[in-house]
């Protein structure tokens, strides 16, 4: 038999009082005695009774859930000797590509040199949509640098077409929308008559969007939730316009999930020094132009169908790259936002600039490693695009680091 514990119990209380005693300390998943002892005044000696009890060992921690938990939460899993030494703006530009949600990012800058101050700005855009009445709905978006131009586009309930069709081209009266669709703007502090010059004049304002990401997820009932979605940047920043699902999958990049209440986007940011360039140099006013002020991740030669070389100047739109698409449950809705992080400078920013950082050879491994993200997710090397780009970035640096050292070496005659 193992421990024999005392316990006293007053009948007066009706409860067990904190008074034991061991001859024995209990040990865990072993049985003992336990001897209740009543408290009972109208005998000249006390009841007794034995019950058999078996020791439990006492709750502890899941340790494998709580290190599952942790590593949910952990940025991190690779060593830091193994990335590359990036400054701060370089390391949040990172952050704000793949992770452009993330208030972490708030203030972030493109760490090009030469450095200029800059206002540092977070825009946002939401809306509804519905599924059409063939069962395809989408949401576009051609990033806008200002607050009276169309940034994104998204179907309504009488949208009828089976692929993305977001106008109907220029006419006398302008641009035209297609029918079931509406459009939204960005909350910039600036409109387009800040940002675009007169003739020979500099204007008041020039920006760069740094990073931008489009997301949608489904609000109609669990009855119609049905069918997929489809979201991706299209490569070389060419419009979405005419594109059908089928074609959507087609590109490697696409990220195709079956329609439920998580997010599902795609983002963009920066790739080449083009798009890193400040418009204030332009002063050109031509439809055109315009369009590359205000729409910077807008190549000037792919903006049709969304413009022509005939487009009035108040009605210029840039290439809408970004797109979702549903096939679903026709009247069924859908949640979008897009989000812009910016940099603007110029006469009418004034005190509201905040130092930015160069780091070129930053901002070249963060640009080498976004661009194997689609790759390592693609192969399911990753899941998580964060846990994608820390591998791209050890893989970059792994690279580069050997070639690097020695000739850094032979340069300094070591």
């Amino acid at each position: 038999m193992g421990a024999v514990v005392e316990v006293a119990i007053s009948a007066r209380h009706l409860r067990c009082r904190a008074n034991l005693r061991a001859t024995e300390r209990p040990r865990a998943g072993k049985p003992c005695t336990i001897v209740v002892v009543w408290g009972l005044w109208v005998a000249p000696v006390h009841y007794f009774k034995s019950i058999s009890y078996t020791m439990t060992k006492p709750k502890q921690k899941n340790e494998n859930k709580k290190k599952k938990e942790e590593r949910k939460t952990s940025v991190s899993t690779v060593p830091t000797s193994r990335l590359p030494p990036l400054s701060g703006c370089a390391a949040k530009f990172g952050l704000a590509c793949v992770d452009p949600w993330n208030p972490a990012v708030a203030g972030v800058c493109y760490p090009s040199a030469p450095s200029l101050d800059s206002q540092k700005v977070t825009c946002y855009a939401r809306g509804t949509g519905t599924v059409g009445t063939n069962g395809f709905g989408f949401v576009a978006a051609a990033p806008c640098l200002a607050n009276d131009r169309m940034a994104a586009y998204a179907t309504t309930a009488s949208y009828t077409q089976t692929f993305v069709n977001i106008g109907n081209g220029i006419n006398g009266s302008g641009f035209n929308l297609r029918d079931g669709i509406a459009a939204a703007g960005v909350n910039s502090p600036y409109a387009f008559d800040d940002m675009v010059p007169l003739p020979n004049a500099t204007p008041d304002v020039s920006g760069r969007i740094v990073s931008v990401s489009l997301r949608l997820r489904y609000t109609g009932t669990e009855l119609e939730k049905s069918g997929s979605s489809y979201a991706v940047s299209i490569p070389g920043r060419n419009s979405s316009q005419a594109f059908s699902a089928a074609a959507l999958m087609s590109f490697p990049q696409t990220e195709v999930k079956t329609v439920s209440r998580d997010w599902v986007q795609c983002n963009a940011h920066i790739n080449n020094s083009d798009e890193a360039e400040y418009g204030f140099n332009n002063t050109n006013t031509s439809s055109n132009d315009q369009a590359r002020i205000l729409y910077p991740l807008s190549d000037e030669n792919l903006l049709a169908p969304e413009i022509t070389s005939s487009t009035p100047s108040s009605l210029v739109s840039g290439s809408a790259f970004m797109v979702i698409a549903i096939n679903g449950t026709p009247g069924s809705t859908f949640f979008w936002e897009l989000v812009e992080h910016v940099e603007f400078i110029g006469r009418s920013v004034g005190r509201l600039v905040t130092p930015s950082e160069a780091d070129p050879q930053g901002a070249q491994i963060v640009g080498a490693a976004l661009d194997r993200i689609p790759r390592i997710l693609s192969s399911g090397a990753e899941k998580s695009p964060k846990r994608a780009f820390l591998k791209a970035l050890e893989s970059v640096w792994r690279e580069v680091k050997p070639i690097a050292t020695p000739v850094l070496l032979s340069m300094l005659g070591v």
